[in-house]
């Protein structure tokens, strides 16, 4: 007699009741419904890791920026001037986690890219976690920076010179360019993230789900 689809999908629930008997088909059905959850699961994990990285970078870099210090800051946590202490452990505790933010949010393959509205003006995050940036002068409208890599992990290996050109007043703006690229950037990452799952779930899941299944059925049906 052969047993429909639709009767082996309803037959499978009652599978479960002769485990003894059909343990392997049993197992590999339940680990093929296993594999998908646990990989929309992982997903799920992922983007909200990076999601709130992505908050906590935005929101110390906004601070950063928002402070007339930063082009003279010497990249440490402390300074003689007790003024200048208090500020400069702010500004030391928000590059360490922007550091600890761009660990989470580093590519695994190529830089992420992201260009200011002049299209030529570059900050890449790389695949350290160091940033690479590269501010062109825009006919005198930004400071000419050359390529600058940062560790926000080592502020201090920036000499203030270099953080002078930088974070010049001029290069505040396209400072707010790219970070207004970097949270579209973000959101195209994460649709690609969620097609790679989906394209996953399709492609290779769902048709292990579907084998199991009807092994499963026809293991049920060979013994009874």
């Amino acid at each position: 007699m052969k047993v429909s689809n639709i009767a082996c999908a309803l037959l499978l629930g009652s599978c479960f009741i002769v485990s003894d008997l059909l343990a392997t088909p049993l197992s590999d059905y339940e680990d093929a419904i296993k594999a998908k959850e646990d990989a929309i699961a992982l997903n799920k994990k992922i983007q909200r890791r990076k999601e709130n990285a992505l908050n906590s970078a935005v929101e110390q870099m906004k601070f950063l920026l928002s402070v007339k210090e930063l082009k003279e800051w010497d990249g440490y946590a402390t300074n003689p001037d007790p003024q200048k202490a208090k500020i400069y452990k702010k500004m030391y505790d928000a590059s360490q986690e922007i550091g600890d933010a761009l660990y989470v949010l580093k590519p695994t393959g190529s830089p992420i890219v992201i260009k200011a509205d002049d299209q030529v003006s570059i900050l890449s995050v790389l695949p350290t976690g160091d940033i690479m940036v590269s501010i062109k002068s825009n006919g005198g409208s930004q400071v000419y920076t050359g390529d600058m890599y940062i560790n926000p992990f080592y502020p201090m290996f920036i000499t203030p010179s270099d953080m002078a050109f930088i974070f010049h007043d001029k290069n505040i703006k396209v400072w707010w360019q790219f970070l207004k690229g970097f949270d579209k950037k973000h959101a195209e990452l994460v649709n690609e993230r969620e097609k790679a799952l989906s394209d996953n779930i399709k492609n290779t899941l769902d048709p292990a789900i579907k084998r199991e299944s009807f092994s499963a059925c026809k293991s049920w049906h060979n013994n009874y």
